[in-house]
Parts: structure tokens; C-alpha cells; sequence
């Protein structure tokens, strides 16, 4: 999901930072199979802040490098092609040879 909140353009951009959840990669909810529950979002819920989002923390770090909740600066955002927002920083688990992938990073498209 992604929130925006509705401003008038401007020369200078509005946004200084980006906060991103991931809840795809090593999730496995289906309709059937393994529906959503509310529980599944409690986490970022309590990481969203929407009250005092200036008090946000990222639970992902180098030392907490499985934490799904960070930021990227709106520089380092628009040094990528395109200013992809196709970002990743978490190994999928699912993937073969996992061990043998680059580092997660931004993905240019």
C-alpha cells in the first residue's frame, strides 16, 4: 500500500523521506489457502505512527537486516532510473541459491 498525502504542486518537493512495509517478500497469504488477518498487519500498524509520524522508527538496520519497516531519503530515491519505487532490501527465502544473489537494494527498472 502506499499513502500519499493530496498537496498543491510545488518547485520544491513536498516529500523528505519515504517510509515503506514490506509485506510481500516471504508472506505467503492467499484467499484460500492462507487468508489475511488483522493480526498480519499489527506490526505495521504500531511502526505506522500516523498520529506523530515524525516519531517513526524502522525496525530494519544492519543489525536487524530481516525488519520490514524503513526509510529512503527522497535523494537517494531519485538517483535511480526513473525514479523506480521497485524497492527491495529483504532475501527471498523462496528463491534458490539465495546466498548467491546481490545484495538487496533498489531495483532499476
Amino acid at each position: 500500500m502506499i499513502f500519499f498525502d493530496r498537496k498543491a504542486a510545488s518547485e520544491i518537493p513536498w516529500t523528505k523521506q519515504l517510509w515503506i512495509y514490506d509485506f510481500r517478500t516471504n508472506k505467503d497469504c492467499t484467499l484460500k489457502t492462507n487468508p489475511l488477518q488483522r493480526g498480519d498487519l499489527d506490526e505495521f500498524v504500531s511502526c505506522y505512527r500516523p498520529a506523530n509520524r515524525h516519531d517513526r522508527k524502522p525496525t530494519w538496520s544492519d543489525k536487524t537486516p530481516d525488519g520490514r519497516w524503513r526509510s529512503f531519503d527522497y535523494e537517494e530515491l531519485i538517483t535511480h532510473d526513473k525514479a523506480s519505487l521497485d524497492i527491495f532490501w529483504l532475501k527471498d527465502e523462496s528463491l534458490g541459491e539465495s546466498e548467491n544473489l546481490p545484495d538487496p537494494n533498489m531495483m532499476n527498472s
